[in-house]
C-alpha cells in the first residue's frame, strides 16, 4: 500500500486542491489569525492507495490567504525516534510550523518554517539512525499587496 497526497496549486486564483490517500494531513499556517490547522478535514481523505481499489477519493479545494504558509510532510516527521526511543510528535511538529506573527510580509517564511522542522527532526533524531523516509514540502501565498504577486515554494 502507499500512501499519497496530490496538491495542484492555481497560483492565480490562490488555491490549492488536494486529494490525500492515508498521508497526514498537510496543515495551514494562517498568518492573519496565527492559527495551524489540518488543511483538510479527518473526513476529507481515504485511505492508502491499493487498500480498497474501489474507494471514491475526492479532491478538496481551498483558498489560500495572503501570507498563509502550507506545510506537507511525511509520517517519518512525526514518528521520528530520538536515541531513547521518544516519538518526535504532533506537538512539536505544530511548534515547528508555527512561526512568530509577521510584522511585515515575508517571503522566506515557507523557507524558515520547512527548515525549522527539518532541523527540529534531526535534532531529534540525534545519533539514531532513520528508520523512516522524511520528506517536508513548504510553500505560501506571499501577501498581494507586494511588488511579488506570487507563491513562493521551498
Amino acid at each position: 500500500y502507499v500512501t499519497l497526497v496530490a496538491m495542484v496549486l492555481d497560483h492565480t486564483r490562490h488555491t490549492l486542491t488536494v486529494v490525500n490517500a492515508g498521508h497526514p494531513s498537510p496543515k495551514r499556517h494562517r498568518a492573519a489569525t496565527g492559527a495551524l490547522a489540518d488543511l483538510l478535514a479527518t473526513d476529507a481523505g481515504g485511505p492508502p492507495l491499493g487498500w480498497n481499489r474501489d474507494y471514491p477519493y475526492t479532491a478538496v479545494t481551498v483558498a489560500l490567504e495572503p501570507n498563509d504558509t502550507v506545510t506537507a510532510f511525511t509520517d517519518g516527521v512525526s514518528e521520528a525516534l530520538s536515541p531513547h526511543g521518544a516519538l518526535f510528535g504532533d506537538a512539536a511538529v505544530a511548534r515547528c510550523l508555527t512561526p512568530a506573527p509577521l510584522s511585515a510580509p515575508d517571503p522566506g517564511r515557507p523557507t524558515a518554517v520547512g527548515s525549522n522542522l527539518r532541523n527540529a527532526v534531526y535534532k531529534h533524531l540525534g545519533s539514531r539512525p532513520q528508520t523512516d523516509d522524511i520528506a517536508i514540502v513548504s510553500f505560501g501565498r506571499w501577501d498581494p499587496e507586494s511588488d511579488h504577486q506570487t507563491t513562493v515554494m521551498h
